[in-house]
Parts: structure tokens; C-alpha cells; sequence
């Protein structure tokens, strides 16, 4: 099933504690499975956007060269930082800016060659006794 068609009747009308994105890369495509998908998210869910990271020129092996050459040369960030997938990058600041109660951590390196992953939560401060 695409992930255009989700519908909540999917998951049984349950809500949603985990959310993976690693699917389209078509920034428009994820925003509107995004805004299908919030009122299934549960209070504390976790959504975990795939392919977010760059690549670091250094690591680049031929096939990442070949992938860079077809994709274009336009998402270099800057000298040494390729985006492979900026739909993705701009996704996950698209939520932000739409969904600000929403917060990002970014697990990426440019010590190696990572595809990276960010993953958002709704902002909360943490209950103590």
C-alpha cells in the first residue's frame, strides 16, 4: 500500500508510538503522509526520519560518485558535505517549522560515510517525583 493511502483503520484505530520514515524521499509526498498520520500519534511518540545525514566527500567510494553524478551536483552543502537526500533534510525541517512542538536530534557523522537518521519528539520536560 502506498503510504499516500494510510488511513487509521491500518493500525486498527490505535495510536502511534513509533513513526520510521524510510520511503519516498519526496519531500511533498512525506508532508502530506505526515499531516495524514499526526492525529494517530500518540502524546510521547517517536519519529525517526532516515536518510538525513550528508555525506562527507572524504568517504566517498565510486558508487557514491556514480549516485552523486546521476542525482546532479547541486546538493553540496558546502566543499566537502553532500546531502544524498535533501528532500529528506528539508522534511524534517519543514515539521519543525510546521509542528514546533516537535524537537530533533540528529544522529550523524562525517567521520564515516553514514546515512544518518533524525529523530523528533514533542518538547516536554520530564516528571519528577
Amino acid at each position: 500500500k502506498s503510504q499516500r493511502d494510510f488511513l487509521p483503520s491500518d493500525i486498527d484505530y490505535r495510536m502511534i508510538d513509533l513513526l520510521f520514515f524510510d520511503a519516498s524521499h519526496d519531500l511533498q509526498l512525506n508532508q502530506q503522509t505526515f499531516e495524514a498520520v499526526v492525529p494517530a500519534l500518540s502524546e510521547d511518540s517517536i519519529i525517526c526520519i532516515h536518510d538525513t545525514g550528508l555525506w562527507n566527500k572524504k568517504y566517498c567510494l565510486d558508487i557514491h560518485r556514480k549516485f552523486i553524478d546521476e542525482q546532479g551536483r547541486n546538493h553540496w552543502v558546502d566543499d566537502i558535505s553532500y546531502a544524498h537526500q535533501n528532500d529528506e533534510r528539508m522534511f524534517v525541517n519543514w515539521i519543525l517549522d510546521r509542528h514546533p512542538a516537535f524537537q530533533a536530534v540528529h544522529l550523524h557523522s562525517m567521520h564515516s560515510l553514514r546515512h544518518g537518521l533524525s529523530v523528533l519528539q514533542r518538547k516536554r520536560h520530564l516528571k519528577t517525583a
